[in-house]
């Protein structure tokens, strides 16, 4: 899916004629080096927010964010 601000974008490209080339599909081993991550490899608080008015110190917002990040390309993951 996309917005409809990037649609109404390639409708004005098309409308004007211009070619319009776009990727639909799986990139999984397209690149030799392409980083990413899934949701599931995302460590994050259990809380997303946490209103300042409530808090006690500023300790409640001490939160130690990571992420498995993987070479889902063609090359070799090393170091």
């Amino acid at each position: 899916m996309i917005t409809q601000a990037d649609g109404a974008l390639i409708r004005a490209e098309m409308d004007a004629g211009n070619d319009v080339v776009a990727f639909i599909g799986n990139k999984t081993g397209f690149f030799a080096d392409d980083i990413g991550m899934t949701a599931g490899d995302i460590l994050m608080s259990e809380y997303t927010a946490k209103p300042a008015l409530i808090a006690q110190d500023d300790t409640e917002f001490d939160v130690m964010p990571g992420a498995w990040v993987r070479n889902f390309g063609n090359g070799d993951q090393v170091g």
